[in-house]
């Protein structure tokens, strides 16, 4: 409040432009909120200024169902050597904690999480179920491929051009 910065939203909507939001996401007191799918595949140039103060931040509001789509966004902060800092703010009421942490835990984190130890034990109760959604996926994703090639051999049809 009151600091005269101001926010642009990169989301995957707007390609034409994408080129100048990103270009301008480098530059001092740049807040640019982006969608994990807004500006793949480039990056975002930080000019020496910047570089010298510690490069891009990238925060984190919530964690996915994949690690690897957590690390790109991490990698976003220090591309090609850059500076950059990336910060994870983990919330008890995320789509990853409601949908694969049981309720009791849950629960039992709502008390608080004050000391090292807490904070520790929430961060590793994260990643567990973090993996734990990272194996239905893989499970689903298999199953699909069995299904496909089921269907594939057991269709009168298979082999012949239609």
């Amino acid at each position: 409040q009151g600091l005269g910065l101001t926010c642009t939203v990169l989301n995957a909507l707007h390609h034409e432009k994408e080129a100048k939001i990103i270009a301008a996401a480098g530059e001092p007191y740049a807040i640019t909120i982006a969608t994990n799918m807004a500006g793949r595949g480039t990056d975002i140039l930080v000019n020496d200024m910047m570089s010298e103060i510690g490069g891009l931040h990238v925060i984190a509001t919530e964690r996915y169902e994949s690690r690897r789509i957590d690390w790109q966004l991490y990698g976003r902060s220090g591309r090609q050597g850059q500076h950059g800092k990336a910060f994870s703010i983990l919330s008890l009421e995320g789509e990853l904690f409601i949908t694969y942490c049981p309720k009791y835990i849950r629960k039992a984190l709502k008390k608080g999480i004050s000391t090292p130890i807490e904070q520790k034990i929430s961060l590793l109760i994260y990643r567990h179920i973090q993996r734990k959604a990272e194996r239905i996926a893989f499970l689903s994703r298999k199953n699909m491929l069995l299904h496909d090639i089921w269907v594939k051999n057991t269709l009168p049809f298979h082999g012949s051009t239609l």
